[in-house]
């Protein structure tokens, strides 16, 4: 008489951790390594043209993490051309491209990862006075800093 018994809990647990990476597998190879925007650990990239608008690139980068998107800001010293191309390679959903006029009109510009296309928008920026969010933006402010 053959007796069929369950598998120990512990080889359960494997194999449900095995079909999460093999989900993760399945669907990287489907999107290319493209993943849609709200699964992307890169949804957004924050290109400042140099460094004379960088501080207001880090500005961008602190509303956008306040409002909870996975962003970066790109302090490397190479060209603008070279700082899109090399967020396209690696794949953040969205590049957002700031310089003088933008600044001067409180805007970014907008490439998304597989369009030439450019569109300018509003970008309501943080007021530091809120008191709500005091807490958030110094802490916000303290990880930039850290990071240089």
């Amino acid at each position: 008489c053959l007796m069929m018994r369950r598998p120990p809990r512990s080889t359960q647990s494997r194999s449900s951790a095995a079909s999460d990476v093999y989900k993760r597998q399945v669907l990287t190879e489907q999107t290319g390594g493209k993943w849609p925007f709200w699964l992307s650990p890169r949804q957004v990239l924050v290109c400042p043209i140099s460094d004379k608008y960088l501080d207001y690139a880090e500005q961008v980068y602190i509303k956008l993490r306040l409002e909870g998107y996975e962003a970066e800001v790109d302090r490397s010293n190479v060209t603008l051309n070279k700082k899109v191309r090399n967020a396209q390679i690696a794949q953040y959903n969205f590049i957002l491209c700031v310089g003088e006029e933008e600044m001067k009109n409180q805007t970014v510009d907008i490439r998304e990862r597989d369009s030439s296309e450019r569109k300018g928008k509003k970008l309501s920026l943080i007021h530091i006075s809120e008191p709500t969010r005091q807490a958030e933006i110094s802490y916000a402010v303290f990880c930039l800093k850290k990071k240089k």
